[in-house]
């Protein structure tokens, strides 16, 4: 089994995640862009987003706080975080950068965020006092801060007249959890924006898309050049690689719209190829998956019969021969090093999950679900063709 490794000190994963989630918010921004509208990262913040048609929409500022690596509030009353923010904000008001008019500011994170004075004051808008009071109370938090860096930006927001801090904080939006920022929301919502149909692979599409974003932002800051990207860039991506995906003599259909329903899953708990994998102890919830792999697979082999064209009969028995290759060669090194049922066991699963990350080639043409690799794996392990345990050909006899 593999060994677990720590996050080392000089390691950052929750910058990372951070900058990831930034780009995640700006493709689903741009997904709901016209040709005219843009999306500027790490410009006068993290994201800038200005979603023009024949008519201006207004610019968000955007702050984007991935909190996935920890439990604290990025916009708690003393957070380093929020008052940074306020200062940047702040920052371009002074140097008229920014027309509070026509412009709304976002306090955006990946998590829900608990009581605190900025939540309180974006509720308050339409209570003057109590609004006003808030403001003051978060100020005082601010300047009564044991960090110097907060008291300085409190001073900062402070010392902004009260029509133009009033303006400010009535322009103010928080985002959490309870939006859109779940991650399969993030898909979900990005998919229906861009009106694509169930038949295409999304996820596959998804990935695709964020590749091609994070390129496009890396090459700009390698040339120098700010990362603005405009929604006409990702509307010409975007339909090029749709006539990639529908250009394919077939398309698998993607897990969501091949449900499996719990009864079916029980009817296939004593299949040889479960019985393969309670021999190497595979966990109940990885059992059920392939379940649904195998289920997904065989179903999706009917439909491709049905319909007569690409792929045919022989390109499955093609596929087939070539992962059984690869399950060969990866377990004829494994074998030898076995010396006990334990070992048969363990390397068992080991080799199960190296054979599993892979992606097969169908008629000569990448395979994008992952189900039609995995079940086919799973259905030649039901005719015990090929199995994990390294001691499974005679494990059947037993049978």
């Amino acid at each position: 089994m593999a060994k677990s490794l720590k996050t080392n000190q000089h390691s950052a994963p929750g910058p990372m995640l951070g900058y990831l989630f930034q780009i995640e918010r700006a493709l689903l921004w741009l997904s709901t862009s016209t040709e005219k509208g843009y999306i500027a990262i790490e410009t006068d913040d993290d994201l800038v987003i200005n979603l023009k048609n024949n008519k201006n929409l207004g610019i968000y500022y955007e702050q984007d706080k991935s909190a996935a690596m920890s439990n604290r509030n990025p916009f708690s009353n003393k957070s380093l975080d929020l008052w940074k923010t306020l200062h940047i904000w702040v920052m371009n008001i002074n140097n008229s950068t920014i027309d509070l008019d026509s412009s709304q500011f976002l306090l955006v994170t990946n998590k829900v965020v608990g009581t605190c004075l900025i939540k309180s004051i974006v509720s308050l808008k339409d209570n003057d006092t109590e609004f006003q009071n808030k403001i003051t109370e978060l100020l005082n938090n601010g300047k009564s801060s044991a960090t110097q860096e907060i008291k300085d930006y409190a001073l900062e927001v402070e010392a902004l007249d009260a029509t133009t801090r009033t303006k400010l904080f009535k322009n103010i939006v928080v985002l959490d959890l309870n939006y859109v920022h779940d991650r399969s929301q993030f898909k979900s919502f990005v998919k229906d924006n861009l009106h694509v149909s169930n038949s295409v692979p999304f996820n596959s599409m998804y990935k695709d898309l964020l590749g091609w974003l994070t390129d496009l932002i890396i090459e700009k800051w390698i040339n120098n050049e700010q990362a603005i990207i405009s929604g006409e860039e990702l509307n010409t991506y975007f339909n090029d690689m749709l006539v990639r995906y529908m250009s394919k003599p077939f398309i698998e259909r993607a897990k969501d719209v091949l449900p499996v329903q719990d009864s079916l899953r029980a009817l296939h708990k004593k299949d040889n190829f479960v019985k393969q994998l309670d021999w190497i102890d595979m966990e109940e919830q990885d059992i059920l998956k392939a379940i649904d792999d195998f289920l997904r697979a065989r179903w999706e082999r009917v439909r491709f019969a049905k319909e007569g064209n690409i792929p045919s009969k022989k390109d499955f028995i093609s596929m087939d021969d070539d992962l059984f290759e690869r399950w060969e060669n990866l377990q004829k090194p494994i074998k030898r090093s076995c010396s006990d049922d334990i070992e048969r066991k363990n390397k068992g699963y080991e080799l199960y999950w190296a054979v599993m990350n892979h992606k097969a080639k169908l008629a000569n043409y990448d395979t994008e679900q992952s189900y039609t690799t995995k079940g086919a794996y799973h259905l030649m392990a039901n005719e015990f063709r090929l199995g994990w345990h390294f001691g499974w050909d005679k494990l059947k006899d037993e049978l």
